[in-house]
């Protein structure tokens, strides 16, 4: 039986509702720092214009759609088909678009891509497991938190099967996984990047697998050839 993380929709795969993403609003203080503007001035209503932002997650386009906030003058650097196709569909532009599925590579790729003429945002989760303005102190990047991942008991009991495979979209998903199973050296696991599974446990690295791909499909398709192999 192949399980999923969270609410995703994959056929023939078992959601484990265990988590909850909460989206944050920023204050007008968090946004006047990162345009560079005087606590005195206005924001501008297309106020991302010229602008270049980091996107690692899907998340953070659903957050600025909620908010209402226009990506379409802005220079977009992703990582991951899945946040690509969200920044598209939001009329925003993909500058760049990487398919490493690692964070720390990702940083790389772009560190001389970005657009250092303009302000430079990275829109994250609370939890952030790739440190991007760290990395790259020299681009003097600020980072705004749009939404953070809850862990939320299931309502009933969940007894996993004994060959269980569970697929992994981020670190916040393994951690939601620990806090309420126990890994049993029969489940396999599947990582939706490189990050993730250097974020597993060691026990679970021998008997898991990364996707080729950063996307829940190609986690899918994985699991589904080790199911049948």
């Amino acid at each position: 039986m192949i399980y999923v993380v969270g609410n995703q929709s994959l056929e023939g795969v078992v959601n484990l509702p265990i988590i909850q993403r909460e989206f944050l609003t920023p204050s007008t203080l968090v946004w006047k720092n990162a345009l560079g503007l005087k606590e005195s001035e206005e924001i501008p209503a297309d106020r991302l214009k010229n602008t270049s932002l980091i996107f690692t997650s899907k998340q953070s386009v659903e957050a600025l759609r909620r908010l209402q906030i226009p990506i379409h003058n802005a220079f977009s650097y992703v990582i991951g088909s899945k946040t690509k196709a969200a920044v598209l569909s939001y009329c925003g532009q993909v500058t760049y678009s990487s398919q490493s599925g690692y964070g720390h590579r990702f940083v790389e790729e772009i560190r001389h891509r970005l657009n250092k003429e303009f302000p430079i945002i990275y829109f994250r989760p609370q939890k952030s497991f790739t440190p991007i303005a760290n990395l790259l102190p020299e681009l003097n990047i600020c980072e705004i938190i749009l939404y953070k991942t809850l862990k939320v008991p299931p309502k009933e009991k969940i007894l996993l099967d004994e060959k269980a495979i569970i697929l992994f979209g981020s670190p916040s998903c393994y951690d939601a996984f620990k806090c309420f199973f126990s890994w049993k050296s029969s489940y396999r696991g599947i990582a939706i990047g490189k990050s993730t599974f250097d974020y597993l446990d060691k026990e679970v690295q021998q008997n898991s697998k990364i996707a080729p791909q950063t996307s829940f499909e190609s986690m899918r398709e994985v699991a589904i050839q080790w199911e049948n192999s």
